[in-house]
């Protein structure tokens, strides 16, 4: 392979960790949200709603998404890491190592639309006439 096949070859494989770290950052700001949402939910479950079972699965999301984002971290500095030193090229298998996380981070924003949907139920099931 000649050096400028060489070349285009590392600035596409940057471009495509670029990309990565870029998504990889939004995913670990919307985690930071939704833990933010998460407290003030429990906050609210503790003086309005007073659901035992609801109060397990905040906390549960909470733990999860915490932990998930220390794994986000690991994998941000790995791609940090390639865009540095790598010599491989993005190829298909680093393309599905990225999906996996995201599909992780999506999960994560599943579970809690189904938890927020459950909030807004015992809401206005309890607290509305």
């Amino acid at each position: 392979m000649n050096s400028n096949n060489l070349h285009h070859l590392k600035r596409s494989s940057t471009l495509f960790l670029k990309k990565d770290i870029k998504e990889l950052g939004n995913w670990l700001h919307a985690m930071e949200s939704l833990n933010m949402e998460l407290d003030v939910l429990r906050l609210v479950n503790n003086k309005l709603i007073k659901k035992e079972r609801f109060l397990k699965r905040l906390v549960e999301l909470r733990r999860k998404t915490t932990l998930n984002m220390v794994v986000f971290g690991e994998y941000g500095k790995f791609i940090k890491n390639e865009m540095a030193h790598g010599k491989v090229e993005y190829d298909a298998v680093r393309a599905k190592t990225h999906e996996k996380y995201r599909k992780l981070y999506l999960d994560i924003m599943k579970e809690f639309k189904i938890l927020k949907e459950r909030y807004y139920f015992y809401v206005l099931k309890y607290h509305c006439p």
